[in-house]
């Protein structure tokens, strides 16, 4: 449960970085905005600064009769594509053409940051209850014959389970943004 509640917690943080600045909650923020920076400065993982995509063995006469839109969408841009060939392998660089990139400030990079740990915090306790759940279950029919008997600590671990398969789903399936997505982490402390 550590994992899960220090996933949750960090969810509220996602939500109290992305909180207007004349919000009552601003001067919490500001409190604790050093002991934020440090858990995602120690904990989170350096974004890189360009993306490359690479495959081996590909004939350049591949690369050069494939398109670049997906299927089903019409190829409407025309961001340059630089393509560069050494042993057998071939690098491809994507880059738009609608301008220079916007950047983010620092606090929306933290709140990424942020996002990401909780995120993958979350996955970490979700797989540690399931096997927690299934372990309890098979160890309870081993000793009383029967899996699952719904007292209430089976019963709580089965919602907070639920409430955390949520999270998960709506980051993974629905793909709703940070902050919607955070309310259901932060839900899942107080579950």
């Amino acid at each position: 449960y550590a994992t899960l509640m220090f996933g949750s917690v960090l969810c509220m943080a996602v939500l109290a970085m992305s909180q207007p600045k004349d919000s009552p909650i601003t001067a919490l923020r500001e409190s604790v905005l050093p002991a934020i920076r440090g858990i995602a400065d120690s904990l989170g993982a350096p974004r890189p600064q360009q993306a490359f995509a690479t495959s081996p063995q590909m004939p350049l006469e591949t690369v050069s009769a494939m398109t670049f839109a997906p299927e089903g969408f019409a190829q409407t841009s025309t961001a340059p594509v630089t393509m560069s060939t050494s042993g057998g392998a071939i690098t491809m660089e994507f880059s738009s053409g609608g301008g220079p990139a916007a950047q983010l400030t620092e606090e929306e990079t933290l709140a990424l940051t942020l996002d990401d740990l909780a995120y993958r915090s979350i996955l970490l306790g979700f797989g540690f209850l399931t096997v927690g759940i299934v372990s309890g279950a098979v160890w309870a029919n081993e000793a009383w014959g029967n899996y699952w008997s719904w007292d209430p600590k089976e019963t709580w671990a089965l919602i907070c389970w639920l409430v955390y398969a949520y999270y998960l789903h709506t980051r993974l399936q629905l793909g709703w943004d940070a902050r919607d997505s955070a309310k259901v982490g932060a839900f899942g402390f107080f579950v």
